[in-house]
Protein backbone atom coordinates (compact mmCIF):
# COMPACT_ATOMS: atom_id res chain seq x y z
CA UNK A 1 0.00 0.00 0.00
CA UNK A 2 0.71 3.22 -0.67
CA UNK A 3 3.17 4.92 2.46
CA UNK A 4 4.31 8.02 3.51
CA UNK A 5 7.78 8.09 5.30
CA UNK A 6 8.39 10.75 8.20
CA UNK A 7 11.36 10.79 10.34
CA UNK A 8 11.28 13.17 13.34
CA UNK A 9 13.85 13.73 15.94
CA UNK A 10 14.33 14.89 19.46
CA UNK A 11 17.02 14.62 21.97
CA UNK A 12 20.22 15.88 20.78
CA UNK A 13 19.17 16.86 17.31
CA UNK A 14 16.68 19.59 18.71
CA UNK A 15 19.54 20.97 21.40
CA UNK A 16 21.87 21.10 18.82
CA UNK A 17 19.57 22.67 16.49
CA UNK A 18 18.33 25.30 19.51
CA UNK A 19 22.43 26.34 19.05
CA UNK A 20 22.89 26.38 15.75
CA UNK A 21 22.30 29.21 12.58
CA UNK A 22 22.28 26.43 9.59
CA UNK A 23 20.40 23.42 11.36
CA UNK A 24 16.73 23.45 10.91
CA UNK A 25 14.69 23.73 14.61
CA UNK A 26 12.63 21.33 15.67
CA UNK A 27 8.95 20.78 14.56
CA UNK A 28 6.31 19.83 16.69
CA UNK A 29 3.99 16.66 15.65
CA UNK A 30 0.77 18.63 14.56
CA UNK A 31 3.36 20.47 12.08
CA UNK A 32 4.40 16.89 10.43
CA UNK A 33 1.04 14.77 10.68
CA UNK A 34 -0.71 18.37 8.64
CA UNK A 35 2.09 17.66 6.49
CA UNK A 36 1.35 13.92 6.09
CA UNK A 37 -2.58 14.54 6.02
CA UNK A 38 -2.25 16.57 3.04
CA UNK A 39 0.21 13.87 0.73
CA UNK A 40 -1.85 11.42 2.27
CA UNK A 41 -5.28 13.16 0.17
CA UNK A 42 -2.59 14.09 -2.89
CA UNK A 43 -1.22 10.94 -2.84
CA UNK A 44 -3.87 8.17 -1.72
CA UNK A 45 -1.28 6.84 1.11
CA UNK A 46 -2.79 4.43 3.70
CA UNK A 47 0.40 4.31 5.79
CA UNK A 48 2.64 5.90 7.79
CA UNK A 49 6.64 4.55 8.53
CA UNK A 50 7.44 6.82 11.50
CA UNK A 51 11.10 6.73 12.47
CA UNK A 52 12.18 8.88 15.62
CA UNK A 53 13.94 8.60 18.59
CA UNK A 54 11.47 9.11 21.06
CA UNK A 55 8.45 6.49 22.25
CA UNK A 56 6.42 10.08 23.21
CA UNK A 57 6.61 10.59 19.32
CA UNK A 58 4.97 7.95 18.44
CA UNK A 59 2.35 8.35 20.68
CA UNK A 60 1.15 12.28 19.58
CA UNK A 61 1.43 10.34 16.11
CA UNK A 62 -1.13 7.76 16.60
CA UNK A 63 -3.02 10.10 18.49
CA UNK A 64 -3.25 12.55 15.69
CA UNK A 65 -4.04 9.68 13.48
CA UNK A 66 -6.91 8.37 15.30
CA UNK A 67 -8.50 11.89 15.79
CA UNK A 68 -8.56 12.49 11.87
CA UNK A 69 -9.93 9.61 11.28
CA UNK A 70 -12.62 10.57 13.95
CA UNK A 71 -13.35 13.87 12.01
CA UNK A 72 -13.94 11.43 9.25
CA UNK A 73 -10.46 12.09 7.52
CA UNK A 74 -7.86 9.98 6.44
CA UNK A 75 -7.21 6.43 8.26
CA UNK A 76 -3.80 5.81 7.73
CA UNK A 77 -2.24 2.67 9.73
CA UNK A 78 1.07 3.63 11.62
CA UNK A 79 4.19 1.21 11.70
CA UNK A 80 7.22 2.58 14.44
CA UNK A 81 9.98 0.89 15.68
CA UNK A 82 10.10 1.10 19.53
CA UNK A 83 13.20 1.18 21.77
CA UNK A 84 14.39 2.79 24.94
CA UNK A 85 16.50 6.25 24.86
CA UNK A 86 18.94 4.76 27.25
CA UNK A 87 20.65 3.26 23.87
CA UNK A 88 21.59 6.85 23.50
CA UNK A 89 23.35 7.80 27.10
CA UNK A 90 26.75 8.77 26.46
CA UNK A 91 28.60 12.21 27.06
CA UNK A 92 29.70 11.20 23.18
CA UNK A 93 27.81 11.48 20.02
CA UNK A 94 27.28 8.43 18.97
CA UNK A 95 29.08 9.17 15.76
CA UNK A 96 32.09 9.50 17.66
CA UNK A 97 31.63 6.48 20.15
CA UNK A 98 30.89 4.12 16.37
CA UNK A 99 34.19 6.22 15.41
CA UNK A 100 36.06 5.00 18.86
CA UNK A 101 34.49 1.57 18.05
CA UNK A 102 32.50 2.38 22.04
CA UNK A 103 28.99 1.68 20.38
Amino acid sequence: KPAIGVHIRRGDACVHAAQSNTRPLCRGVPEYMAGVFRMASRYGAQHVALSTDDASVVEEVEAALQEEARRGGAELSLSAMRFGRGVFDSAWFIEHRVEAAAA
